[in-house]
This record gives structure tokens, sequence and C-alpha cells, in this order.
């Protein structure tokens, strides 16, 4: 069992890379969320659906992905040692239909707010400071990724991906890696062929 003493440790550690926030708040707020797991290929949601939870990954990876012509196309990762919080932003924040997927790609352990518990929460310091900051960390990495596609090569916007995103590298399969650099899983292999012969 997950206790309540491990959920504080890993939220806290984060939360406070971001902004002070005080040990009893970090306490009152993981004591306020529910311990779930999630299995390999299971969904915490489907495009469509309302999003209505936001999730702490203690454990695991999840992917952020889109369908278009019985394709997806990869947009995102979430995982514990990077950007742990993960949600579907703008179907959370406007309360509309969700235009994304988000898939657990491992057996994976995480602390679960309800929306209306988050939102009063996020209301008052300090935790609107901490919401703005993340806000403003998700905009800057969005915006980076945008562009990065536009303007790198795709060599180069692998090298940002392994620079950045470097423990996705070991969990993720190469084909959800090479959709979210925007190429074929083939161009993903040359690329890494490429840069191991000339190291």
């Amino acid at each position: 069992m997950y206790g309540l003493v491990e959920q504080v440790k890993n939220i806290e550690t984060y939360v406070n890379r971001i902004t002070p926030i005080d040990h009893q708040q970090v306490v009152d707020f993981a004591g306020n969320a529910r311990v779930k797991t999630f299995k390999k290929n299971e969904h915490s949601l489907r495009e469509g659906e309302q999003c209505a939870q936001l999730l702490f990954v203690h454990q695991g990876t999840f992917r952020y992905y889109i369908t278009k012509n019985g394709k997806d196309f990869t947009k995102d990762f979430c995982l514990d040692s990077t950007n742990p919080f993960c949600t579907g932003f703008t179907s959370f924040v406007t309360q509309t239909a969700s235009l994304i997927n988000i898939e657990a790609l491992e057996d994976s352990l995480v602390s679960v707010w309800n929306e209306s518990y988050v939102k009063e929460l996020f209301k008052n310091l300090p935790w609107l400071v901490f919401a703005r900051k993340i806000a403003e960390l998700l905009f800057v990495r969005k915006e980076k990724r945008e562009i990065s596609l536009l303007r790198d090569s795709a060599e180069e916007r692998y090298k940002i991906f392994v620079k950045e995103l470097k423990d996705v590298m070991q969990k993720v399969p190469q084909y959800h890696i090479a959709s979210y650099l925007g190429i074929t899983p083939e161009s993903l292999s040359r690329i890494r062929m490429s840069i191991a012969k000339r190291s």
C-alpha cells in the first residue's frame, strides 16, 4: 500500500521545485487525493470525455495523444521523474470535451484529485502562485516544442528530446518517440545510427 507519507514526500519534493509551500498544506493536499493504479495501456482520459481530475504520477509513464484518420499522434509524455502532474489541461480548465487521450504506457501509481477540489484550492495562496507557475511552464514547454517543429531538423529535435526527456527513452516504445518528433520510426532509427557512428 502506498501510504500518505510516501505521497507527501513525492508531491512536496516536486512542488517545492516550483514554489515553496508549507509542509502542512502539502499534507492536506495529499490527504484529499485518492491513490489509484493504472495498468499498462489503460486510459485516464479519452477523447470526447470531459476531464474532471488531476493526477500526480508517483510511479509510471503516461502519453498524451490525438487521433486522426485511424492513426494516433503523440503530443507529449508525463512521467514521475520529469513532469508528474497529468491532466487534459484544456478540458480540465474549460470543462469541455477533451480532444486528447491520456494512456498509461506502463503500470502506474497516481494520486487523483477531483476538479472541484483543485479549482477551489487553487484560488488561494500559495496554491494560486503554484498554479500560475505551472501554467507558465506548460506554455513555455508548448511554445518551445512548436518552434522546434518549425525550425529544427529531425536530428536536432531528437537531440533536444534526449536532453530534456532522457528518462522517457528507457520507458517508451521508439514509435511513440518518433511520433512525438513528427518523423517515422524508420527515420528515427537512421538518426540514432548516424549519431552512434559519429560518436
